[in-house]
Formats: C-alpha cells, sequence, structure tokens
C-alpha cells in the first residue's frame, strides 16, 4: 500500500514538474520603447495548437507558463509589427528561458521573422477586435462551439450557457456578422459544431442608433461572431455552411447532424 502511495507522490511530482517550465521576455519597438498589450503564445511545432499565452504588461514583459519539456514555437504578434516567430528549446536544469529583449520592427521590415500564413496565429488583436484561429484550441470530437469558447484565454462559460469575456457579459453572438436565429447566443454556442469554425472575433458592437446615424452614443455591447470556414464543394470550389433549407425550415444543427447540412 505503501509502495503503491509513493509512486502516485512521485508520478505526480514528475508530472508537475516536466510542466513547470517557463519562457519569458521583454517586447520593445525598433526605437526601445517598450509595447504594451502584444501576444506571446508558445505553439506545439507538430500541430501548431497554442500550449500556451500571456499578454506584455506595461513594461514590456510576458512570461508563458506551464510548458513541457519539449521545443516550442514561439509567435509575438502586436498592432502594425507583423509576427515574429522563432523555435524555442526547452531543457535542462533551468526552467526558466529568458530571452531578454527582442526588437520588433514595423510591418514590413522585419528582419527575424520567418513568414508565416494568418491561419497559423492562434490569437491577433487589432484596434478593436480580439481574433482567436479556432483550430489552434484542440477541442473533442463532436464538440460544440460552447466547448470552443471555454478554451480561449479570458472567456468563461458558466453552466448556464452565459458567457463573460474578462468578466464582462456577452451580450450577442453572430454568424458571419449576422444573427443566427434570434438574439439568444446559446442558439449558435450549444447548436453550431466547433470543427465548423474558422475565426472567433471578440467586440465591442456600437448600437443600431450609432451605426445607423454614424453617432456614438457609448452604448456598446459586448459582442462575438462565428467565422464560418469554407467547405469543399464537390466542384471544387469553397462555399459557407448554411443552416436554412431550400424551403426555409430550420436544419437541426448538432454535430451528429452536420451531414445534412446544405451548403451554399
Amino acid at each position: 500500500m505503501k509502495q503503491g502511495l509513493t509512486f502516485i507522490v512521485l508520478f505526480f511530482c514528475l508530472t508537475a514538474n516536466a510542466q513547470n517550465y517557463q519562457i519569458k521576455g521583454v517586447v520593445q519597438d525598433g526605437s526601445g520603447t517598450k509595447l504594451i498589450g502584444a501576444v506571446a503564445v508558445a505553439l506545439n511545432p507538430a500541430d501548431s495548437v497554442m500550449v500556451s499565452y500571456a499578454v506584455t504588461d506595461d513594461k514590456g514583459v510576458f512570461q508563458l507558463t506551464g510548458l513541457s519539456k519539449n521545443d516550442v514555437d514561439l509567435q509575438i504578434t502586436y498592432i502594425g509589427f507583423g509576427t515574429l516567430q522563432r523555435r524555442v528549446t526547452l531543457g535542462g536544469q533551468s526552467k526558466v528561458v529568458d530571452l531578454g529583449t527582442i526588437t520588433m520592427q514595423e510591418e514590413g521590415r522585419m528582419l527575424e521573422t520567418v513568414t508565416i500564413s494568418a491561419e497559423y496565429v492562434p490569437i491577433k488583436v487589432t484596434k478593436d477586435t480580439l481574433e482567436f484561429n479556432a483550430d489552434a484550441f484542440k477541442t473533442q470530437p463532436n464538440a460544440v462551439v460552447e466547448d470552443l469558447l471555454k478554451k480561449l484565454p479570458g472567456v468563461e462559460v458558466d453552466n448556464d450557457g452565459g458567457i463573460k469575456v474578462k468578466g464582462e457579459d456577452v451580450k450577442a453572438v453572430t454568424v458571419d456578422g449576422k444573427e443566427f436565429f434570434g438574439k439568444d447566443p446559446k442558439m449558435a454556442t450549444r447548436n453550431l459544431p466547433a470543427d465548423a469554425i474558422k475565426k472567433v472575433q471578440i467586440f465591442d458592437k456600437k448600437s443600431r442608433n450609432a451605426e445607423f446615424t454614424g453617432i456614438d452614443d457609448g452604448q456598446e455591447e459586448k459582442t462575438i461572431n462565428l467565422e464560418l470556414k469554407a467547405r469543399p464543394s464537390s466542384t471544387g470550389s469553397a462555399k459557407k455552411y448554411r443552416y436554412l433549407s431550400s424551403a426555409g425550415s430550420i436544419i437541426s444543427t448538432t454535430p451528429a447532424s452536420m451531414s445534412t447540412i446544405l451548403s451554399l
């Protein structure tokens, strides 16, 4: 019995130790100004799945934690500065890899960067939108959008399906910019399959009155937009999924019945 307990304790200690590596660094621009809000992610080189995520603080510092003893692809992105990528090897006696100061040049002048397809950038920050590449977040087979959202940094989903982003309630979920069968977010998050989603975009949407008049009335609601993947047709052209039959009736969108969904 004691031997069994000793083995269990040893196993968990070794597991915890194996996942205790960290990467840290300071991000600045070419003039030495520290970049606040740059996104740093560690990806598994084998499948580009994100394994850790951090945002630089007011001193430009980031720290990626919970990493295993393996190589990772480090990506750093910042608005107007493109994406920097480098391979980082974790191992040895030191559990912390300090990359020191990382200098990013303006987009088009990146000297250290590897050319990266937008498909492999898991998190992208623009002026008013936080965008996640859905394929960078692994979900179980038959998972729905709600399961995907639970894996996104800063996003919380409660037992009733309510969604918060950094503590703020999400009021609407749209699909390709349009309402999905009414304004109840759960209609989309609990019915659409996770593997049909290309990108998850989070932003503050202005009120309809502000959009109509062009005058900001200060009324905004946290909104999630789900961008669907293109679905290859038999002719080889890419078409979007759709969720209405030609007669206008709603087709079930549960994962098990995705094969019944028609393409445009």
